[in-house]
């Protein structure tokens, strides 16, 4: 009689401590899905940055060569400011 309530109580404890664990497991990895989320977040954001900075600097580039304008140098001071920002 002992031997049964005490298997059953052990039964019990192990089916909360698999909930208490599945849980916890749930809780973690939704964390790290959060965390996910937001580097690509960044990223997203980063890879936009650096285009419309190459964009710009291709653009002056460009625009001193139709204009015969020296903007070689805002193109470069440009890039480097992307860099240093980056």
């Amino acid at each position: 009689m002992v031997k049964d309530m005490t298997k059953k109580i052990n039964k019990m404890v192990e089916q909360e401590a698999m909930k208490f664990l599945e849980n916890d497991f749930n809780q973690c990895f939704q964390q790290m899905r959060h965390y996910d989320s937001q580097i690509f977040g960044i990223i997203k954001f980063l890879f936009t940055i650096y285009t419309t900075i190459i964009g710009l600097s291709i653009g002056l580039y460009q625009l001193g060569n139709e204009l015969h304008l020296e903007l070689t140098l805002p193109a470069i001071s440009s890039l480097i400011v992307g860099l240093i920002l980056g």
